[in-house]
């Protein structure tokens, strides 16, 4: 099992604004399948406030199909991110270099 106590860090109840009391906030950075299973997990707990922030717009068709993500693959919804040219990896890529989610 993953040590996931360095999500944790105690605040000030001032410190987090009128808006949150607990003084335990789960810092969540990235979201993607598993991180929403683990804020899922998480928010199980009501001593725990947990905030999930998923970047990008209004969810379509293609985004409703997991089937159809390769279509989404170099467009404004995967934010066209690229890797430098790798070495080892992206074998199976133009020139090595990784374009998409798995770029990041």
């Amino acid at each position: 099992m993953t040590d996931v106590r360095w999500l944790f860090e105690t605040y000030p109840p001032s410190s987090v604004g009128p808006f949150v009391s607990q003084n335990t906030i789960a810092r969540l950075f990235l979201s993607s399948a598993t991180w929403s299973v683990v804020a899922s997990r998480l928010s199980e707990d009501p001593c725990v406030w947990v905030l999930l922030l998923e970047a990008g717009g209004q969810a379509n068709q293609i985004t409703e199909i997991t089937a159809a993500a390769f279509l989404m693959e170099n467009t404004e919804m995967n934010w066209r991110y690229k890797t430098v040219p790798q070495k080892r990896g992206a074998l199976g890529f133009e020139n090595k270099v990784d374009a998409g989610a798995s770029a990041r």
